[in-house]
């Protein structure tokens, strides 16, 4: 997951008919398998999805929450901008104050209360 800071975190609500439906998230970046994140692999992604660079990049440990049925592994990827990418302009951008009183799913509440 993503956590794109100009000044502001993107954040969007989930509508979808599931568990997580009326919580808040980052942008999500779903895999299959787990991959080595590493900060060229992010620039690289980053330049590719939004023709963007990074003034930092912070990567998270790993976090896991362990649902009924599946084990939920996560890391987040706080990327510094100068600018909102393009396609995400007309997302939700929150100050970390204003993030901290969404609803999010239990990992990334664990992700926010370490900032």
């Amino acid at each position: 997951m993503y956590c794109f800071r100009v000044s502001q975190c993107q954040s969007q609500e989930r509508t979808a008919d599931d568990i997580w439906q009326n919580l808040h998230e980052f942008y999500l970046v779903e895999t299959e398998a787990q991959p080595n994140w590493n900060k060229k692999d992010i620039e690289e992604l980053l330049q590719n999805q939004f023709s963007i660079k990074p003034l930092s990049i912070k990567i998270s440990k790993e976090l896991i929450q362990q649902l009924t049925h599946q084990k939920i592994k996560a890391v987040f990827i706080e990327a510094e901008l100068n600018k909102k990418p393009g396609s995400l302009k007309n997302q939700t951008w929150l100050k970390l104050e204003q993030i901290r009183e969404l609803a999010f799913p239990k990992l990334v509440k664990d992700f926010i209360r370490m900032k």
